[in-house]
């Protein structure tokens, strides 16, 4: 921009800074001087319509993004340093039985079963201490009152900031779990 300013000015034959044109300007030089305006002029339009096209193509690019992150089969949720939901996709909502904006500001917590809240804590805590990615299985608690086994695979993400956030992938496993509980039982029985 700055080597395209000098080269307009010094075709303009003015100074840096000043607004006047030069005292006398023959009509050939005018001439080319428009000319070198109306390519400039063209050059921009190339340019706006190529910064046109690269905004679409973010704009679908974002979202195809947006796509895959809500409708993932996993369940994805971002939760502060203190422990409230910044980002969820809508696959968690469903899974908790919510809509995306009831989670969305509230304490993780509020969805975790109350025998499993000790198993919640020492996992975060374990998580903010290590920065390193954790798992941990528990239940969690739809808005119906219906319990349901989850595995949470956690990581860290600091901001420049210094401020850290959870991000979490949810799966449910209950199925799995119904599945080892009744070949224990089978198990037992031989």
């Amino acid at each position: 921009d700055s080597q395209l300013r000098e080269r307009a000015e010094k075709k303009l034959g003015m100074e840096a800074g000043s607004t006047e044109l030069a005292p006398e300007m023959p009509p050939e030089k005018m001439k080319g001087f428009i000319h070198e305006l109306q390519v400039y002029q063209t050059e921009l339009k190339l340019q706006n319509d190529e910064l046109r096209s690269t905004r679409d193509e973010l704009e679908k690019s974002r979202d195809r993004y947006v796509e895959l992150y809500d409708f993932a089969p996993i369940g994805y949720f971002s939760v502060n340093q203190k422990g409230f939901v910044d980002e969820a996709n809508l696959t968690i909502a469903s899974m908790l039985g919510v809509a995306r904006s009831a989670l969305i500001g509230q304490p993780f917590t509020c969805f975790v079963l109350k025998d499993d809240q000790d198993v919640f804590y020492k996992h975060r805590q374990k998580l903010l201490k290590t920065d390193a990615p954790q798992s941990c299985e528990l239940r969690l608690v739809k808005k119906n009152g219906h319990a349901f086994y989850a595995r949470l695979e956690c990581t860290i993400i600091t901001s420049k900031a210094d401020l850290k956030q959870i991000r979490t992938a949810a799966s449910d496993i209950t199925e799995h779990k119904q599945m080892e509980s009744q070949l224990r039982r089978a198990q037992k029985m031989e």
